[in-house]
């Protein structure tokens, strides 16, 4: 009987070795999940990172559209002006000549 309990203790000092390196095992699987959670997060953070990227560029186009705009608003302010200019000129010069013929109306007058 006593020989086949220590042999039944020399077993289970057997499986004690094996067990342990279950959990080895085990623990490694656990770090290997933990380092593919990881790497997840890295690739999302990467993508959050593109996608800011884009939206930057995106927002830097659109100010230099919006540059553009005010540009071509600035050039039609000013054609707007000279065009008006023009128009004043044309004026005074109709209104000298009307000077001109009043002048002269009065003179046929006299």
């Amino acid at each position: 009987m006593h020989l086949f309990s220590a042999g039944l203790h020399l077993i289970n000092a057997g499986l004690h070795p094996f067990s342990a390196e279950l959990h080895l095992f085990r623990t490694e699987l656990h770090l290997f999940r933990a380092e593919l959670h990881l790497f997840r997060a890295e690739l999302h953070l990467f993508g959050a990172g593109s996608h800011l990227f884009g939206a930057g560029s995106n927002l830097f186009r659109a100010g230099l559209h919006l540059f553009r705009a005010g540009l071509h608003l600035f050039g039609a302010g000013s054609l707007l002006i000279n065009a008006g200019l023009h128009l004043f000129g044309a004026g005074s010069h109709l209104f000298r000549a009307g000077l001109h013929l009043f002048g002269a109306g009065s003179n046929l007058f006299r």
